[in-house]
């Protein structure tokens, strides 16, 4: 009987550890071409959360998830990039250059030093955070990158920055080029 109340115990915990959006859908989308070595439980993982996989595989019809085609188009939820960069352009808003500088990739931390980073805080525009859509993604020196469009509230100026996904998590890039590719094509 002891047995039986310590699964019950761990299993409520276990429920209880979930996320709210366990098994619901998941923020914005992005339609996705698939490159070689690519899997959905890997892409799932980086661009959104291990859950995201069951979403994937629902919202795109794939009957077998281990068989997926290169330069097949899917849908993902791209949650990751698009909260990163809110989170850094949040930090800029608040002028917390220690946070936003936190949030930066490693090229761009060796290009610009924190003081130099603090003073451009300031100089910054406000971005309305509802507006940020994946533009494209792509690679370089076998980096994974995207470019995310915010615009500004008042006069609706379209802005892209551009993330690299380096050691398992977004940073954002301020190096001055523009990913040209669409939907992976190299």
């Amino acid at each position: 009987m002891a047995l039986i109340y310590r699964f019950l115990a761990v299993f409520a915990a276990f429920a209880l550890a979930l996320p709210a959006w366990a098994g619901a859908d998941v923020g914005p989308q992005y339609a996705y071409k698939v490159r070689k070595g690519d899997n959905l439980i890997r892409l799932a993982r980086i661009f959104s959360n291990a859950d995201a996989y069951k979403q994937i595989v629902r919202e795109n019809n794939i009957q077998n998830p281990n068989l997926i085609r290169v330069g097949q188009i899917i849908n993902i939820p791209v949650e990751m990039p698009i909260n990163i960069l809110r989170q850094y352009l949040i930090a800029i808003q608040m002028q917390d250059g220690e946070r936003a500088y936190a949030l930066l990739s490693r090229q761009t931390r060796r290009n610009y030093s924190p003081d130099d980073f603090d003073l451009a805080v300031g100089e910054q525009a406000g971005f309305d955070l509802s507006s940020l859509t994946m533009l494209a993604d792509g690679t370089l020196n076998n980096l994974r990158l995207v470019s995310i469009a915010a615009r500004t509230p008042t006069d609706k100026q379209e802005w892209t920055f551009n993330l690299v996904y380096e050691r398992g998590a977004w940073r954002v890039m301020l190096e001055n080029f523009s990913i040209n590719v669409q939907n992976g094509d190299e």
